[in-house]
């Protein structure tokens, strides 16, 4: 995430226009100097990966969670789960980020139906046959991925 995602121009811009990033090591005595995994997700390119000690929180200024997912996510994908996240602020938070008294029930109609949203976009992504890299049909194919 910090050398592809967060390094993106879109999606530095796009955080440091909404939200107050900060970063903590949730597990401190997790240290990994070995980039082989790293260098394995960006050469492979990946769209997302999953991964247990990584998260994303997007969290209101009372430190209610409004939205989190784990793993790598490449920067397409993390700028659409920031568009939902500002589409679920707009919905359930007052004019200081603060959530709504009545917004629980919201926030579970919006998480559903993002969810099966992500459900449908793994059935499409599964039936994709990918061509071998400068076949015919390999610019198609990269510009369909992109499209998740």
């Amino acid at each position: 995430m910090r050398t592809v995602t967060f390094s993106n121009e879109k999606v530095y811009k796009a955080v440091n226009e909404s939200f107050v990033s900060t970063w903590i090591n949730r597990n401190p005595k997790f240290h990994n100097c070995d980039l082989s995994q790293e260098l394995r997700i960006v050469e492979s390119s990946f769209e997302c990966y999953t991964t247990k000690n990584f998260c994303t929180f997007f969290v209101t200024p009372d430190r209610e969670v409004l939205h989190y997912f784990s793993g790598y996510y490449s920067p397409s994908f993390f700028l659409h789960e920031l568009d939902f996240v500002k589409s679920l602020q707009k919905k359930v938070c007052d004019g200081k980020g603060r959530l709504k008294k009545d917004a629980a029930a919201t926030i579970r109609a919006m998480h559903k139906e993002h969810a099966e949203a992500h459900d449908e976009d793994a059935k499409r992504a599964q039936k994709i046959k990918p061509p071998s890299a400068g076949s015919e049909g390999w610019d198609e194919y990269k510009d369909q991925r992109a499209t998740f």
